[in-house]
């Protein structure tokens, strides 16, 4: 349907300017000139901001609860500071009236990154009032008046409620991710329904580029244990992806995820940020914190957990092995060298083990009986990466008492 006309954008052409008319007198040895400029001078339109994508919604409902989301991509020749407004015009269902409001780019209410041409504008269903067709467009205006506009855009307002939109309960993405070798990386999203899980329809995503307007990447996500912990149909979604196929140099990366529902329903997008490095020399990971008992019986009726930090420079997903070793009191190795400890979020039935899954937090759950002797145990812990490099020991002495 075309724009109204009372959204018209002024028409494109070229300026016309009359300078003022000047004429020199020119002395000659026996005559006189006389040189007049009157002439009209053409000087060219400034170029008008473009409008080179929309995204409305298709539906609404008229629901204060029902949240809608406009998203534009405007493009300016003078760049994007050129940019005074970005306005949502919309006329209500039967023509009965209309309301405008205004779009933004700071990287806010759904926004990702401010500045870069992307406007947003969040606003309620009940602002429609009554069910039928409404109409949108958007009027971009830059700082010398020029404007355009998009074509008008139709959304079916409905009566009643949307029902319960899902939501991105948690996110995760490694925070740092090279490029001087190619390695797997997961991408996980839980996704909470309050409708139930049954009702997710799907989980998108996009990779943008540092400062970029267009993804880089995009794809879905799948709740089919392939990548986190083996188990289908637990609202865990995700994807794995290799470091070379989402980079286009070293840099902060945004990664943006939305899930919808059956009804067509789309959650609040939620974004997380990550660092790409390029060429990183490849160091040792370090243990940065050590959680063990000081003092034990060895009549002690229940096991405990030991509990190790580690962290890599070059990033969390290049640490292969987290472990210790432990030493009797009189100084001999144990027999079961090396312990090797798991961050894999499994407990046991007394509820030890270790908590969150890859969140950096190695535990092991052992136990000790009346045959260990007393005395001073030393444990060694150190954690060794994909390359072999091992971490600093850190030693922990833990006294087993009657």
């Amino acid at each position: 349907m075309a724009a109204s006309s009372k959204f018209s954008a002024p028409s494109k052409g070229v300026r016309t300017f009359f300078l003022p008319i000047f004429c020199l007198l020119i002395s000659a040895t026996s005559a006189f000139f006389f040189a007049c400029n009157g002439d009209p001078v053409a000087v060219p339109e400034l170029q008008f901001p473009e409008i080179r994508e929309l995204i409305t919604p298709e539906n609404a409902f008229v629901d204060p609860n029902d949240t809608l989301i406009v998203h534009a991509r405007i493009v300016d020749p003078q760049g994007s500071s050129d940019i005074a407004s970005v306005v949502l015009f919309a006329t209500l269902p039967q023509n009965v009236g209309s309301f405008t409001l205004d779009m933004h780019d700071d990287g806010a209410e759904g926004d990702i990154i401010a500045g870069d041409g992307q406007f947003v504008v969040r606003f309620a269903g009940a602002q429609w009032q009554q069910a039928g067709t409404g109409e949108m467009l958007v009027r971009v205006t830059d700082f010398a008046a020029n404007s355009t506009e998009s074509a008008s855009r139709s959304i079916e307002v409905k009566a009643g409620k949307r029902g319960s939109t899902p939501i991105i309960a948690n996110l995760t993405i490694p925070d740092s991710i090279r490029v001087d070798s190619t390695y797997e990386i997961a991408v996980l999203a839980t996704i909470a329904d309050p409708d139930g899980s049954s009702d997710l329809d799907s989980v998108h995503y996009a990779i943008y580029g540092p400062s970029s307007p267009t993804a880089l990447r995009t794809g879905l996500l799948q709740d089919d244990g392939q990548v986190d912990d083996g188990i289908a149909g637990n609202a865990i979604f995700g994807v794995s992806l290799t470091n070379t196929n989402i980079s286009i140099g070293a840099g902060i990366y945004t990664l943006r995820v939305q899930a919808v529902d059956l009804s067509g329903n789309r959650s609040l997008p939620r974004t997380k940020s990550f660092m790409i490095q390029s060429a990183l020399t490849n160091v040792p990971p370090v243990i940065t914190s050590v959680s063990a008992p000081d003092t034990i019986s060895r009549n002690t009726t229940g096991p405990f957990v030991l509990r190790v930090r580690a962290s890599d420079p070059n990033g969390q997903a290049d640490i292969d092995r987290v472990f210790f070793n432990t030493f009797l009191p009189d100084d001999r190795p144990s027999s079961g060298n090396p312990f090797f400890m798991r961050d894999d979020g499994v407990v046991d039935g007394n509820g030890l083990g270790d908590i969150t899954a890859n969140d950096g937090e190695y535990a092991l759950t052992i136990g000790i009986s009346a045959t260990n002797a007393a005395g001073i145990y030393r444990f060694e812990f150190q954690a060794q990466d994909q390359a072999g490099l091992l971490s600093e020991k850190v030693a922990h002495q833990i006294v087993v008492t009657n």
